[in-house]
C-alpha cells in the first residue's frame, strides 16, 4: 500500500507553542492532506462487505483522503471516502422504535487518533474496534465522528481513556466528504509539525453490544457501536473474518510508507489473546524524531474531583453552578448526589464560565435544585 502526503508549509513552520490566552490563531492556518490507496475496504484483506447492498454501497468504507486544517479558533478535519454519505430510509435497532440521527453519518464510525506528546499516552483504541496501537506512537487525543456521539460517549463513562475523546456532534457531510469541527482549546493548541496521525474506519451499529465472550475473555465488556466482522456477510455485518475474538473490525486505515495495511490487521493472535497493533503516521518524520528525542518523561497527574451544585432543572436539561473555573469538559459524566444517596447520572453538554449545560440520562424525575453532582478524576494516561 502506498500512502502520499502534502503539508503546506504554514505547518511546517515554527508554528510550536501552545495558543497564547487571548491571541487569535493564524488565518489561514496549516493544512495536512494524507492520501489513502482506492479499494482496499477489506481490512486484513479478506472483509467483505454486508448484503445490504442500499445501506452498505461498495466503497462506503473506503478512506480516500483526510485533511486537517485551521479556520480561526477551530481546527477542520475532514474525511473523504469511496462513496456519497447516504441517509437511511429509516434507522431501527432490531425490534425496536425508531432511532434518530442526526449527525449527518450514519453506517460508518471514523476514528481519528493523534500522538501529540511523545513517550506518553494511551494503547487501546475505542473499544469494539478491537485493534491497539504501538506503545512508541499511543495516542493523546481521539476524535470520534459516529452516528450517535451522546450514546458513545455514555457508554464508555467508565473507559479510563474517554477524557481525551472528542464527540463532535457538528460533523457535515458534502457528498463523500465529512467535515468535524473541533475548537482550539479541546486539542490543547495548534496542530504541530511532530504530531502523528491514524484514521480507523469501522462500521456502526444502531444498538448496544454487550458481547459476553469478549467481557471474560479479553476483559472488555463494551463495545462502543462497532459492527461485527463474521465469518459470513449478513445483512448488518461484514463477512470474511474468523472463529476469532480478537480479530480486527477495522475496515480501512491510514498505513505508513513501506508497510501495507494487510499485514498490519493480520498480526493478531488468537492463542494469545493479543489484537492487532496499528502504527501513527507521521508525515514531517524528521521533526518527530527530534522531538521524541529531547521530550521529558511526562510527570504523573494528580487528578481530583469536581463537585458542582445543581441550579436548575427543567425537564432533562439540568443547570449546575460553576465557581472558580473549575475544570470540568464537555461529555463528562457526573453523578448526582442528595447527600450519600446517589440519585441519577447527566453528562456535560456545554461549559461556561459560571454554569454548565447537563442533560439527564438518569434519574430525571429525582433531580432537585440544591443537589450535589461529582465528577470522578479519570488519569490522562493509562
Amino acid at each position: 500500500m502506498r500512502l502520499s502526503w502534502l503539508i503546506t508549509s504554514c505547518l511546517a513552520s515554527s508554528v510550536v507553542g501552545p495558543l497564547a490566552a487571548g491571541a487569535a490563531p493564524p488565518s489561514p492556518g496549516p493544512s495536512l492532506r494524507l492520501e489513502d490507496p482506492v479499494g482496499d475496504d477489506h481490512g486484513p484483506g479478506g472483509y467483505v462487505y454486508p448484503t445490504d447492498s442500499f445501506l452498505y454501497r461498495r466503497g462506503s468504507f473506503d478512506l480516500r483522503r483526510f485533511e486537517v486544517e485551521v479556520e480561526g479558533d477551530v481546527v477542520l478535519f475532514h474525511i473523504t471516502v469511496g462513496e456519497p454519505i447516504r441517509r437511511p430510509t429509516i434507522a431501527k435497532s432490531s425490534n425496536a422504535s425508531e432511532i434518530r440521527l442526526d449527525n449527518n453519518i450514519y453506517v460508518q464510525n471514523l476514528d481519528i487518533y493523534i500522538d501529540t506528546e511523545a513517550g506518553r499516552g494511551f494503547t487501546e483504541a475505542i473499544p469494539g474496534r478491537n485493534v491497539s496501537f504501538e506503545p512508541d506512537s499511543a495516542w493523546d487525543v481521539a476524535i470520534v465522528l459516529t452516528p450517535q456521539p451522546f450514546a458513545a460517549r455514555s457508554m464508555l463513562d467508565d473507559w479510563k481513556p474517554v477524557r481525551r475523546v472528542i464527540f463532535p456532534t457538528n460533523v457535515r457531510s458534502n457528498g463523500s466528504r465529512l467535515t468535524a469541527r473541533v475548537p482550539l482549546h479541546e486539542l490543547g493548541s495548534l496542530p504541530r509539525p511532530h504530531w502523528g496521525y491514524q484514521v480507523l474506519l469501522t462500521g456502526a451499529t444502531w444498538g448496544a453490544s454487550f458481547d459476553v465472550v469478549n467481557r471474560y475473555a479479553l476483559g472488555q465488556p463494551i463495545n462502543a457501536f462497532t459492527m461485527p466482522v463474521t465469518t459470513v456477510p449478513e445483512t448488518d455485518k461484514f463477512g470474511g473474518g474468523e472463529l476469532s475474538f480478537v480479530h480486527p473490525y477495522v475496515i480501512d486505515m491510514l498505513a505508513p510508507e513501506g508497510r501495507t495495511q494487510e499485514k498490519i490487521l493480520s498480526g493478531y493472535d488468537e492463542a494469545a489473546k493479543r489484537r492487532a497493533v496499528v502504527p501513527m503516521v507521521y508525515p514531517d518524520a524528521a521533526t518527530r524524531s527530534a522531538h521524541a528525542s529531547r521530550a521529558p518523561a511526562a510527570p504523573p497527574e494528580t487528578p481530583r474531583e469536581v463537585v458542582l451544585t445543581v441550579k436548575n432543572v427543567d425537564g432533562d436539561q439540568v443547570v449546575l453552578e460553576r465557581k472558580n473555573l473549575v475544570p470540568i469538559e464537555v461529555y463528562q459524566m457526573g453523578v448526582v448526589m442528595d447527600g450519600d444517596r446517589e440519585l441519577g447520572r447527566v453528562v456535560v453538554t456545554s461549559v461556561h464560565p459560571a454554569f454548565v449545560l447537563t442533560t439527564a440520562v438518569e434519574g430525571q424525575t429525582e433531580l432537585r435544585p440544591g443537589f450535589s453532582v461529582r465528577f470522578t478524576p479519570k488519569p490522562t494516561a493509562p
